[in-house]
């Protein structure tokens, strides 16, 4: 396969399937299936940043703008929306349920779901350290069964 030279802004292999976030400019973002060097459009969503998050029972959870969609075989469908200026940066799977971190200006906050239509907020940056500007990262430990979220700039030195 030759490399392809595009605005990829995340890339998640799905059932052997390769899908790709493209943003060609500032205001959208193409979500793609590679399939032997070739694009195939997915679906088209308005926003920039976009970042493809994770799959999660055969649907895609991707980012795009401020907004956090599931995106099917039946289209997309918006389920959250950040902070104005702010996007949804990292998804982990967990015990039967999806958590997603918003990153950019504070408050952030980290959101679960069981079903990726329903969200609630688990904590914000100001909940763990007020003194910090936003979550940095999240992961799940699954040996310890602990969600880990990093802070970032500001936080309380150690």
């Amino acid at each position: 396969m030759k490399p392809m030279t595009r605005n990829t802004t995340g890339i998640k292999v799905v059932n052997a399937r390769l899908y790709a976030a493209i943003s060609s400019d500032r205001e959208s973002c193409r979500v793609a299936e590679i399939v032997d060097g070739s694009i195939k459009d997915v679906i088209l969503l308005p926003g920039f940043p976009c970042n493809i998050l994770l799959e999660f029972c055969d649907n895609l959870l991707v980012s795009a703008g401020n907004n956090l969609y599931i995106v099917s075989n039946n289209g997309a469908k918006p389920v959250l929306r950040a902070r104005h200026g702010n996007w949804f940066w990292h998804g982990v799977e967990a015990c039967g349920k999806v958590f997603v971190q918003e990153y950019g200006e504070s408050p952030t906050s980290i959101y679960v779901s069981k079903d990726l239509e329903n969200f609630r907020l688990l904590a914000t940056n100001k909940d763990v350290d007020p003194p910090s500007r936003h979550f940095h990262y999240i992961a799940f430990d699954e040996e310890r069964n602990t969600l880990i979220a990093t802070l970032s700039n500001g936080n309380i030195a150690c």
